[in-house]
């Protein structure tokens, strides 16, 4: 059995959890932090991304490296990273303009209006990256391995150094 859209699922059940968490009474703050942030930062703005270049990706898994070669061109495909970025940037601005919306309206920035509606408009985006997908031919190829030199884990560590620096100063 083929789960081509395992991505879209697991996405889709973050954000009911999301939703489900908020009903919690005197749930622990860091725990509510820890299921958010994906929320926040990554699925609207994964599944938005999904909808938007579904047309210019690989019909295979087969053309994995294909992806990852430098220098887009018109017709090639995104590149993950490139994917990452454009999931970053279009959850911070669908959390924006979500912002602004919930604000008009009388339930206002509380809890459950941010995750009634980032979990709408992420199962929304998602469930039309199904239907546009639904037609789509893969096949099982070998996962890539995840190759991190030294560099990148010293430029890691220096992130993780910053961002506890930066809390702590702001506490």
């Amino acid at each position: 059995m083929h789960f081509k859209n395992i991505d879209l699922t697991t996405a889709i059940s973050i954000a009911a959890l999301n939703v489900l968490w908020t009903q919690v009474p005197n749930r622990p703050l860091l725990v509510g932090i820890f299921f958010a942030l994906p929320l926040i930062f990554i699925l609207p703005g994964y599944t938005l991304t999904q909808v938007l270049i579904h047309k210019q990706l690989p019909q295979s898994l087969d053309s994995y490296n294909y992806m990852l070669q430098p220098g887009s061109h018109k017709g090639q495909p995104v590149g993950g990273a490139d994917q990452i970025a454009l999931s970053l940037g279009l959850s911070l601005t669908v959390d924006v303009l979500v912002g602004f919306t919930l604000n008009l309206f009388p339930i206002g920035l509380q809890a459950l209006s941010w995750t009634l509606s980032l979990g709408l408009f992420t199962t929304i985006f998602a469930l039309l990256t199904a239907f546009l997908r639904r037609g789509d031919i893969t096949q099982v190829t070998r996962i890539p391995r995840l190759r991190i030199t030294v560099y990148d884990g010293i430029l890691f560590g220096l992130a993780i150094l910053v961002a506890t620096v930066a809390i702590w100063f702001a506490i």
